[in-house]
């Protein structure tokens, strides 16, 4: 069972849930078997990247092609991996999703 603010109680930390693949694998399944085509057959192949560049700038970006540039500053500024998590996750939704629309692929 996942945990949820309902079932913790007080206890709930939003960090502490624990996501089962079961339904994720279920649900393509079930798209799969409807005929459903995968909005991310785009993505197939691609070699992600991270490069960090070493410099006090407070950023980071994308490229096509799944590489992400992040600054040393940007790792100074936010320190807990939930943050640093959040700004890998924009960007490679952008390489997804922003990139691919932009470039008519």
């Amino acid at each position: 069972m996942v945990m949820t603010e309902e079932t913790a109680g007080d206890n709930w930390e939003g960090k502490d849930e624990v996501l089962n693949d079961m339904w994720v694998d279920e649900s393509r399944k079930k798209g799969k078997d409807n005929g459903v085509k995968s909005a991310t057959t785009h993505l197939e192949g691609l070699k992600w990247e991270v490069l960090v560049v070493n410099d006090h700038v407070v950023n980071a970006f994308c490229l096509p092609g799944g590489k992400i540039v992040v600054f040393t500053g940007l790792l100074e500024h936010f320190r807990t991996d939930e943050e640093i998590a959040t700004i890998i996750g924009h960007e490679a939704e952008l390489v997804c999703y922003v990139i691919p629309v932009y470039l008519d692929w």
